[in-house]
């Protein structure tokens, strides 16, 4: 899961909260959040981002919509701090179809722009 994870402390404390009450054997679960890392797509201008850049929350939002099939407004969360991208959410069900992502509406990023960082 280190691929995926950035550290063991986080895939224990991801075991810990979510999947002990999934009914799943850490296998199966380990298996089932793999499969939703593969099903999203970052868009390609920020899986190759080389330099950090500026860029309006909804324009970010259209990006990840388009690279995403089946992903619509509600189902996606930007969250930001300090005008910084923090996170990139998007809810899925069980079956790891896109769904509204409930309680965030209200977390929602309110910069103008953000700035947004290569990835590690």
């Amino acid at each position: 899961m280190l691929d995926i994870m950035p550290s063991e402390g986080l895939i224990r404390h991801q075991w810990r909260k979510h999947g002990t009450c999934s009914g799943l054997s850490p296998e199966d679960y380990f298996g089932t959040v793999r499969e939703a890392y593969e099903r999203v797509t970052i868009p390609a201008g920020l899986a190759t981002l080389r330099d950090e850049i500026r860029v309006r929350p909804d324009v970010l939002r259209a990006a990840f919509r388009r690279a995403n099939e089946g992903l619509d407004e509600p189902e996606l969360f930007i969250r930001c701090g300090g005008g910084m991208l923090v996170e990139v959410r998007m809810c899925m069900a069980p079956s790891l179809d896109f769904v509204d992502c409930p309680n965030v509406r209200h977390r929602r990023c309110r910069s103008r722009t953000l700035n947004v960082e290569p990835p590690d």
